[in-house]
């Protein structure tokens, strides 16, 4: 475009003049068009929820137009995205790998439009200011929690029986549950009923399990998920606090929790 300018003040060439200040008025004309394509976009932050260490972390955004915008562009850490806005409220999901448990502060983003015609580039790198919580890796090794089980309640449908009940006797019960003592002909026979005691809590303990310090914490975690997904009654000792017995999946994200904000230990020495 210059060199067409100087070309035609040279020449004193009215028409590669005019031709000049098309160029240049395309030119400003192209670059608000980029700087309104993006302008005015507002984000909103609708869920980043915890996972663990090693997976993504799964950011969904609600982008809010009150137009159409053409070819927005963002990049996460699987790379480049483009998507066209509509007005009104448009989901995108962005994904980030974090490198530590504990909180993971989402960063800051690029998000840019080279639209209408790739000549300029207009970019933002919006800040959220949320976190989101990691917890400790899974070992690539199944594990059980057989073992954590208590003999009490291994051995509950045995020997923590405790009577409730006498009921008359129908075909099919147990033989061995008849009350023998006070049988008699003229009269049916009574048949004890039993109730079962509450099974007693596994207690996954820091100090039973072997290995290094982020080891251990990856052990408890997979313990925990699978623990959760059960009926049973679990408990949690760390070093710093322990988590007292409950069940399903409120108090496997507590432990959880605990595990992932435990403090980092250096092994090594």
């Amino acid at each position: 475009m210059l060199a067409v300018y100087l070309l035609a003040t040279n020449y004193q060439n009215n028409l590669i003049l005019l031709f000049a200040y098309l160029l240049l008025s395309l030119f400003l004309i192209t670059l608000l068009a980029s700087f309104y394509n993006l302008h005015g976009v507002a984000l909103q932050l609708l869920s980043a929820k915890p996972v663990f260490l090693g997976e993504y972390v799964k950011m969904q955004l609600n982008i809010q137009s009150e137009r159409e915008r053409f070819a927005i562009c963002w990049e996460d850490d699987l790379g480049t995205h483009q998507t066209e806005i509509k007005p009104g409220q448009n989901l995108v999901n962005l994904y980030w790998l974090p490198e530590n448990r504990g909180y993971f502060k989402l960063p800051r983003f690029k998000m840019f439009s080279r639209a209408p015609l790739g000549l300029f580039t207009v970019w933002s790198y919006p800040a959220l200011g949320e976190s989101v919580l990691i917890y400790p890796a899974l070992p690539k090794t199944e594990v059980s929690f057989k073992s954590w089980q208590s003999a009490d309640h291994e051995q509950s449908s045995l020997q923590n029986d405790v009577f409730s009940a006498l009921n008359n006797y129908q075909k099919g019960d147990p033989v061995s549950r008849v009350l023998w003592k006070k049988a008699l002909p003229e009269r049916p026979w009574q048949v004890k009923e039993f109730s079962q005691e509450k099974p007693q809590p596994m207690r996954f303990n820091y100090q039973a399990v072997a290995g290094k310090h982020e080891t251990r914490l990856s052990q408890l975690a997979a313990l925990v998920v699978m623990a959760q997904k059960t009926e049973l009654p679990f408990a949690l000792i760390l070093p710093d606090q322990t988590i007292t017995s409950g069940i399903g999946e409120t108090q496997g994200q507590l432990c959880l929790q605990a595990l992932a904000l435990q403090p980092e230990v250096n092994d090594e020495n």
